[in-house]
């Protein structure tokens, strides 16, 4: 596992307090899953995370949150038994052969489609490249622009698979590149 810092991942409390508009979807308060929860079951397997936390996201916004670790290793093991091990390049077909997924993905063209996304609601997944198999799949729940050092920047709210909470931020394209974005919607 990389560190989050070689990813360009920020905590939250580090943007400056000048944040200029903000932007997060109803469920993103949910507790999301972790690799760091399914190593003995699993490697290289934030994609498979990543589809577990599209499904644990779409449960709590329906009211029907995961409560239970028990139900949470089985929910993940029956997705990553589609979705595999990585490195994995795409995930969007496979996440609709997941069991307990009844959502449908679209392809993004960049950041400004991404944005619109979030603001109609869909959160989104990421494929970030750090290195040239050094990747890594996290889901975009929220944005939020401020004025760092002059300049106004946006930043994503991150479910960044290594934490249960989204206090992750990430300014696009700044210390790993995007190269795959997906929005989600339920079917």
């Amino acid at each position: 596992m990389q560190s989050s810092a070689a990813y360009g991942f920020r905590n939250i409390t580090e943007v400056h307090p000048d944040v200029i508009k903000t932007r997060i979807l109803p469920a993103a308060d949910t507790r999301f899953a972790m690799t760091g929860e399914f190593f003995d079951e699993a490697k290289n397997h934030c994609g498979a995370v990543c589809a577990t936390n599209v499904l644990l996201y779409f449960r709590a916004l329906a009211g029907v949150p995961v409560k239970s670790t028990t139900e949470r290793h089985r929910i993940f093991t029956a997705i990553h038994d589609v979705v595999g091990n990585g490195p994995i390049f795409s995930l969007q077909k496979k996440i609709s052969r997941c069991p307990f997924i009844a959502v449908r993905g679209k392809k993004l063209r960049g950041v400004p489609e991404l944005v619109s996304a979030l603001d109609h609601g869909c959160p989104c997944i990421l494929l970030l490249a750090n290195g040239l198999f050094d990747w890594h799949w996290v889901l975009c729940v929220g944005y939020l622009t401020a004025r760092e050092n002059g300049q106004e920047k946006l930043f994503l709210r991150l479910a960044d698979s290594w934490t249960p909470v989204c206090n992750t931020i990430y300014e696009p394209n700044v210390g790993s590149k995007i190269l795959s974005i997906t929005a989600y919607r339920h079917k």
